[in-house]
């Protein structure tokens, strides 16, 4: 389990579309095999909808601490989705 101090530097949310993408094909153990190939699609200009990939990161400490949403990751939604 990670300590504060991870916690506020993990980036649990990769966002994607519109000839851009935060993470890359490479990141398939951490974005999952769509999301690394959704960025990917993205980065070489493909017509991708903009989105985002929550990483399985998050979905361990989802899972970790009985189903809450850290605060964090909801900031994180309302800046992506005002």
């Amino acid at each position: 389990m990670q300590n504060g101090n991870a916690i506020a530097m993990t980036q649990w949310v990769y966002s994607f579309g519109d000839g851009a993408a935060e993470g890359t094909r490479d990141m398939k153990n951490l974005l999952g095999g769509k999301g690394a190939n959704l960025a990917e699609m993205s980065s070489i200009g493909l017509p991708v909808p903009p989105g985002f990939t929550i990483t399985t990161e998050m979905c361990g400490w989802y899972y970790d601490h009985g189903g809450r949403i850290p605060i964090r990751l909801t900031n994180r939604f309302q800046r992506l989705f005002p």
